[in-house]
């Protein structure tokens, strides 16, 4: 039988558990809820009523709701994973095709629907908004609010990110 070295048995154990446990990517994540108040969410988008944060692994998640208390934006922050914008929206698959952006953090870009006949879906419709500044990230995915790609909805979009950023 082979013994291995307590250092290498303490780090093979321990290292499982800090992924695990997200202790060691939640260090400097911020509170999506806490980006901006609440009124100003709503100033952009008058169907959001509340709010309610949810966390999913290592990454913090604010759902923005509207007035049946179903998730119409959701805000979420975490560690990037050191992938370009424009990869992270390319793996939402082929039924979204990818736009960069610009002036958003230090790169950004989001998924825009494919319209599809067959299912009436006209496309053009913003899906996610991906932004990376430094070794984070920011996601403001519309859900229950409509987001064109052209238009002011991606302009209120775009300013709200920008008040998420500066914090």
């Amino acid at each position: 039988m082979k013994h291995f070295p307590l250092p290498f048995l303490l780090i093979a154990l321990l290292l499982p558990w800090t992924a695990v446990t997200g202790q060691a990517a939640n260090l400097t994540t911020a509170n999506p809820c806490g980006l901006v108040p609440l009124a100003r969410v709503q100033a952009a988008f008058p169907a959001i009523t509340g709010m309610e944060q949810k966390d999913f692994g290592p990454h913090k998640n604010c759902s923005y709701l509207d007035k049946f208390n179903i998730p119409a934006l959701t805000v979420t922050t975490g560690r990037d994973p050191d992938s370009p914008a424009r990869a992270m929206m390319e793996n939402l698959g082929d039924g979204y095709r990818v736009v960069d952006i610009y002036g958003l953090g230090d790169e950004a870009a989001m998924a825009v629907s494919r319209g599809n006949p067959k299912y009436h879906i006209k496309g053009g419709g913003v899906a996610e908004l991906y932004i990376k500044k430094g070794d984070q990230f920011l996601l403001l995915a519309p859900m229950r609010i409509k987001v064109r790609e052209t238009g002011p909805g991606l302009e209120k979009l775009k300013s709200l990110a920008r008040d998420m950023l500066a914090r």
